[in-house]
């Protein structure tokens, strides 16, 4: 490959980015990722902009899954406060190895990469309409051979506004992100 990252999670943006298994061996996790983004501070990118990255291979070392957290369903109550009746499960060990997996294998849509001292969390869009997966790995490394484009956020303007919508009994404020 003709670009390489060692170790620099922060050099990479993976929201909205698309994952799928490619082997997993022992505990060396590879993995193929699409939209996956690679900040414009990053040494490989000189672009000046956050670009997307074609196609990555991302690479685990020592990859042990921690714990699995399947989606629960969340309801609003007449306040407008999400709440769940659902309860929380925590799968750990090989059931959560074994389910890890199988979204990759299925291929998922990241909602969030973040890190806590070696500790890493990942959210996701997969088989289950959300989990979270945490697990350790000793060793990241992330390869490509070129850029697809710009990241999205660097090709449309982003905006927040707050608007008024009228309704029968009152006016109700509401904050918008408008993406052009």
């Amino acid at each position: 490959m003709k670009y390489s990252s060692t170790n620099r999670f922060e050099d990479f943006e993976f929201h909205d980015s698309m994952l799928s298994l490619v082997s997993w061996d022992n505990s060396r996790l590879v993995i193929a990722a699409k939209h996956l983004n690679v900040h414009k501070d990053a040494a490989p990118n000189n672009a000046g902009a956050d670009m997307e990255i074609s196609e990555a291979r991302i690479t685990f070392y020592e990859a042990l899954v921690k714990e699995f957290e399947p989606g629960r369903a969340w309801k609003r109550d007449e306040s407008g406060n999400s709440y769940t009746d659902d309860p929380l499960i925590i799968h750990n060990g090989k059931a959560a190895h074994d389910m890890f997996e199988n979204e990759l294998r299925n291929s998922i849509t990241v909602i969030g990469f973040t890190s806590d001292n070696g500790l890493y969390e990942l959210g996701a869009v997969g088989i289950d309409p959300y989990f979270s997966v945490r697990f350790t790995f000793s060793k990241f490394e992330v390869e490509w051979d070129d850029y697809r484009e710009k990241a999205w956020y660097e090709l449309h303007r982003q905006y927040k506004k707050t608007i008024t919508l009228a309704t029968e009994n009152d006016n109700i404020e509401l904050d918008a992100h408008i993406l052009t």
